[in-house]
């Protein structure tokens, strides 16, 4: 399960009114100021008191209740307008700067309050309206102290634009906006602004999975707060960090984070952004299987975003107690969340929102087995998280149609989607972005650390200095001892700098290697998971149980891969009365073979119900055909293909039970490098075996081309049928080590017929065993026996 973290937005735009965090008693004297000002307002009572004091109620409002916010701003604007209008027959040119300026703080506020009630778009053109207002004035011959001032408000402004665009999904335009904003600040060095900026680029950056450019940004950014003593934005920042380290699947590295920007936030009481490390924290819990204290933490979380009426955090909080319940097994109760949470980000048009619960609805319809509405919901999400880009949902959207269309028996499509999830699981989480991060870590504290070195070595040459002056004023006769005294100093200050050094690079270089043995650990399990899955995907290719019980009665398989994954496979198919079945080797084994296998697999079934005749030597020529067809299309000349023996087994119902001697069924077989082995008693009871020979060519390019042979045999009751692959025989092994080879495989088959097909399979296996020893196992194994 891919858990959703939420992304720690940093909203740097600080309104230009002083907020009042104050108390009712504060706000309900506002209230009264307004009135009583807008009571003496016709009476020419100060323009600017009334418009400070609405605007100043606005900010009151502004993150708890953005709806009333609006109002005081759009009152606010209003006032200012009407000055505009008594000012419009005097010509000068410093009021017109005032009341731009004025009106462009108000703008910017007022878009603030429409993007906390998630009206982006809106947001988004009143911020254009504010850019448009300024720009007038920048591009005039004015002060450049006025400039700035003017370039600040539109940076600002450029900024909140690309909040707007990251909140809608819009990432390249929200990067686009972040780079034109971080470029003004630079140039009027707002640091504060600076070191936001680059914060929210890392979430750009984040978002789209590419780690190691996040953290550049993200310690950037860090850095420079730290220097301003930005406690506020070192708190965000901290915590997408921590977003990071939990992408990178280092829980502990990335609770670490979380809880420093906890602390941060609390101590400096920004009780209303403290959610979403809430949240982070729960997602931590969550992906440790503690889902009680993830729970905890996500309605604490939900808690403080419905006091302050956000909307975005309550929808991400909603979707994230879906998944612990769902994850509880209690899907009903998890759907009720989700769906709450899809009706919140369809109103905020929150795209990427919308893919990830729709990816998590789907895949509840798929565990409550309704595959219809599963399909609707996982394909929806797929579909738009393709345009969005983001990579982490089209690895989570593309692993859940891999899997539902395998529960669906849609072979073809649960490979496809299965190679996309891999596609996109490697581009999320591999060895450079994982490197990278340790990287951009360790350069950040080792910076720090200078810092810190160089100020010691200031001070301590400092005091040096004062010492060698107080010597100078001693006895001369000193002299020469205070210099040998000196020099000693600086042999010990040099050689413990040289061992100081010697032990940073040490242990950095243990750091490192560490962190590579973690990440090889990681890779390795990494691996291990993807190619179980692929088991699950290639066993799905496989004939089930029951069916092979209910057409072949009285048979066994003997089927041991050489890896997780298997080269060979077993095939059987019902036509009509024909009982179809054959046993295959596919070029290589483990996960090449295992690729190869799906290929002709699927090459063999479509094969069946092309051909004209129903015949084994037909259905090769024609699965031949397709499996060329396949591999020409990567344009290179790929000689994959296998080898494999076809049966084709009707039974004769008119036959007399009587007569022993009489035919019972009617044996088709055609072989591409396989034989098929018949074992019958002659009419003294000896069991004898009959080998009928295959074609020597592969079912895939070869050199000659020539159609296949079909071989019919009549059968009796008792006699038995086997066909196989290679890597029984070839197995190395017995008291020499050599190759088992035929002839001690045929004896065997020959000394077993008086047993059950069942106990013909054990004595297979334990001989199989014995013979290979504490060898290694060379080869694929698949062995098909049936009794008439």
């Amino acid at each position: 399960m891919n858990y959703r973290y939420i992304i720690a937005l940093l909203f740097f735009l600080i309104t230009n009114s002083s907020i009042i965090s104050a108390s009712i008693n504060k706000i309900d004297s506002l209230k009264n100021a307004n009135k009583l000002l807008a009571a003496q307002f016709k009476g020419e009572l100060s323009d600017t008191v009334f418009i400070n004091s609405l605007t100043a109620t606005g900010d009151y409002y502004l993150e708890e209740q953005s709806d009333s916010a609006i109002e005081y701003y759009r009152q606010s604007i209003n006032l200012i307008e009407i000055i505009r209008l008594k000012n419009m027959g005097i010509k000068n040119q410093d009021i017109d700067v005032v009341i731009d300026y004025k009106l462009s703080q108000i703008y910017l506020q007022y878009g603030l309050a429409q993007y906390y009630s998630g009206i982006f778009i809106k947001a988004k053109n009143q911020y254009q309206k504010t850019i448009s207002l300024l720009q007038k004035h920048i591009d005039k011959n004015i002060d450049i102290s006025i400039k700035n001032n003017f370039l600040a408000l539109k940076a600002k402004s450029l900024a909140q634009i690309g909040n707007c665009s990251w909140s809608l999904s819009e990432y390249d335009n929200a990067f686009k906006n972040y780079s034109k904003a971080l470029e003004i600040n630079i140039k009027i060095d707002n640091k504060q602004q600076q070191a936001a900026i680059l914060g929210n680029m890392g979430v750009i950056m984040d978002t789209r999975g590419r780690y190691a450019e996040a953290l550049t940004y993200y310690f950037q950014s860090l850095k420079i707060e730290e220097e301003i003593n930005n406690e506020k934005g070192q708190a965000v920042t901290l915590g997408n960090i921590g977003i990071i380290y939990y992408n990178q699947k280092e829980y502990e590295k990335a609770l670490d984070y979380y809880e420093k920007s906890l602390a941060l936030k609390e101590k400096i009481n920004e009780t209303n952004s403290i959610s979403t490390i809430l949240g982070n924290i729960g997602i931590v819990y969550h992906n440790q299987n503690n889902f009680d204290k993830a729970l905890a933490y996500y309605q604490k979380g939900l808690a403080v975003d419905r006091k302050y009426n956000n909307k975005y955090g309550i929808s991400r909080h909603l979707g994230n107690i879906g998944l612990a319940y769902e994850d509880k097994k209690d899907f009903n109760k998890a759907l009720d969340y989700y769906f709450e949470a899809l009706k919140i980000d369809e109103e905020l048009n929150n795209k990427i929102g919308i893919v990830y619960q729709k990816s998590y609805i789907g895949n509840i319809y798929m565990l409550l087995e309704d595959y219809k509405k599963s399909e609707k919901f996982l394909m929806e999400s797929y579909q738009l998280s393709e345009k969005i880009g983001s990579l982490e949902v089209l690895e989570s959207s593309t692993e859940k149609l891999s899997k539902l269309y395998e529960k669906t028996n849609r072979k073809e499509l649960a490979f496809d989607f299965y190679k996309l999830f891999i596609q996109y699981k490697d581009s999320l989480l591999n060895e450079e972005n994982t490197k990278a991060s340790i990287e951009k870590e360790m350069q950040y504290l080792y910076e720090k650390k200078s810092v810190a070195d160089s100020l010691a070595y200031e001070k301590e040459k400092a005091l040096s200095k004062a010492e060698i002056a107080k010597q100078k004023a001693e006895i001369k006769m000193k002299k020469n001892q205070q210099y040998a005294l000196f020099g000693g100093l600086i042999l010990i200050i040099l050689f413990s700098g040289f061992m100081y050094n010697r032990f940073r690079v040490t242990n950095k270089q243990k750091q490192i290697i560490e962190s590579q043995k973690i990440i090889v650990e990681q890779k390795n399990t990494e691996i291990v998971d993807s190619i179980k899955y692929a088991k699950r995907i290639q066993n799905a290719i496989l004939p089930a149980d029951e069916l092979l019980k209910q057409q072949l009665k009285d048979f066994f398989i003997l089927y041991h891969p050489k890896d997780i994954v298997s080269g060979d496979f077993y095939w059987l198919e019902k036509h009509k009365d024909q009982i179809l079945f054959a046993a295959a080797d596919c070029t290589g084994h483990g996960v090449p073979g295992a690729m190869v296998s799906v290929v002709c697999a699927n090459s063999l079934s479509k094969a069946l119900l092309e051909v004209k005749e129903v015949i084994p030597a037909e259905i090769l020529d024609k699965t031949k055909q397709l499996v060329v067809e396949h591999f020409e299309k990567s344009g290179e000349d790929v000689k994959d293909g296998m080898d494999l023996a076809l049966c084709s087994l009707r039974f004769d119902i008119s036959s007399s039970k009587l007569d022993k001697s009489a035919s019972v069924a009617t044996l088709q077989y055609a072989g591409a490098n396989n034989p098929l082995y018949i074992v019958t008693k002659n009419e003294k009871g000896i069991a004898e075996l009959f080998e009928i020979k295959p074609n020597k060519q592969p079912i895939g390019k070869y050199f000659r081309q020539e159609s296949f042979t079909n071989h019919e045999v009549e059968l009796r009751k008792g006699d038995s049928i086997y066909i196989f692959t290679d890597g029984y025989a070839d197995q190395f092994g017995g008291p020499k080590g050599k190759k088992m080879m035929y002839k001690p495989f045929k004896d065997l088959l020959l000394n077993i017929q008086d047993k059950s097909m069942n106990e013909q399979k054990e004595i297979l296996e334990q001989y199989f065993n014995d013979w290979k020893g504490s060898l290694e196992q060379v080869d694929d194994v698949c062995v098909i026996g049936v009794r008439v």
